[in-house]
């Protein structure tokens, strides 16, 4: 499991420019032949499992 921060203004660090949104991390993975689940942890962070086709 991978943890980022979700690309949403938060006053937590980083800066928004520096998060990628989980549905653009869901599709890359897709589109690379990866299969992979999104779970909220936090409003702000979110784990992505990921897993071969």
């Amino acid at each position: 499991m991978t943890l980022d921060w979700e690309a949403a203004e938060f006053e937590m660090e980083p800066p928004l420019h520096e998060r990628i949104s989980s549905e653009k991390v869901k599709v890359y993975l897709q589109e690379k032949g990866f299969d992979s689940i999104v779970n909220s942890i936090h409003e702000c962070v979110y784990g992505i499992s990921i897993q071969m086709k």
